[in-house]
């Protein structure tokens, strides 16, 4: 079982592969089951339909970047930061700042299980 205090460091790693747009390593680190849901993006089931997101996602803003100031404990096995995303969306050149607050909750395993991106209003 990971113990809560290496939470923080999976959810930090999870972000910074996030931030270099490493979908193959981002795919390590979720459960074949996992879900995904975001105010901004939709609902998405199953690791194969998250990473397909995220690559449309990276295409669309293929210079995105997310910046956390601070990782903390949730409840149970659950990790919860603020973020603020930049990126430049690409169709149109537009510059995209968006703030909001995510959750990551893990398995025993130290995998993702669930995620929750709640954008700022």
């Amino acid at each position: 079982m990971t113990e809560a205090k290496d939470l923080p460091a999976l959810a930090r790693q999870y972000v910074e592969l996030s931030n270099r747009h490493d979908l193959e390593a981002i795919a390590e680190l979720f459960e074949p089951d996992a879900i995904y849901r975001s105010s901004s993006v939709g609902v998405f089931e199953g690791r194969p339909a998250i990473l397909e997101m995220m690559r449309g996602f990276f295409a669309k803003f293929p210079d995105v970047r997310w910046e956390v100031a601070e990782y903390r404990d949730g409840e149970d096995t659950s990790v919860i930061f603020a973020f603020a995303l930049t990126a430049t969306e690409a169709s149109t050149g537009d510059a995209v700042l968006r703030q909001g607050v995510e959750t990551l909750v893990f398995s025993p395993a130290g995998l993702i299980r669930g995620v929750d991106v709640q954008a700022a209003a």
